[in-house]
């Protein structure tokens, strides 16, 4: 069973709707200019990083997080690529199935970057593009999880989908 959750997002307007929605107990700062909120829902505790735009951001503030409390789920949350082609819109949840992140590569003045001459993940070809697939048993999982709680038999309410997410 879940106990607590780390719901991480790069900046506030997109994780107010669920503030707004679901009020925290508490807000507080991050040393590096960050907000953090913490509450309860449904029995399970979560607290809320503004990380900041961007990897690196991401990455400091996470491992900052972590160094402290050790969540027993951390999401990811955001518009996460939410294009007008995904049919997905806000409020739907998706699971990807494959993370492409175009910083990778050799920029040379192309719309795709050329492949770096090494492996950023060991055994990995496919990340010298900035494409890392994810286990599609756990995709699967995590799609078969969100589905039951989110599908509107209305087609009203919130939806759940997969497909390539892309970081810029």
């Amino acid at each position: 069973m879940v106990c607590r959750v780390l719901v991480l997002c790069a900046t506030e307007p997109e994780i107010r709707p669920f503030l707004d929605r679901h009020r925290p107990d508490k807000k507080g700062n991050t040393p590096w200019g960050g907000n953090i909120y913490s509450g309860s829902l449904g029995g399970t505790g979560y607290d809320i990083l503004i990380s900041g735009p961007g990897v690196f951001n991401t990455a400091v503030s996470l491992t900052a997080f972590l160094e402290k409390v050790l969540p027993d789920l951390i999401l990811d949350t955001g518009i996460a690529g939410v294009f007008k082609g995904s049919g997905l819109g806000l409020g739907d949840a998706a699971v990807a199935d494959r993370e492409r992140y175009l910083p990778a590569g050799i920029d040379r003045g192309g719309t795709d970057p050329e492949p770096l001459p090494f492996d950023l993940i060991p055994s990995r070809p496919s990340t010298r593009k900035g494409i890392y697939p994810m286990d599609q048993n756990l995709v699967d999982k995590y799609l078969g999880c969100l589905e039951p709680k989110h599908q509107d038999p209305g087609g009203s309410g919130p939806r759940a989908g997969r497909g390539t997410f892309l970081t810029v």
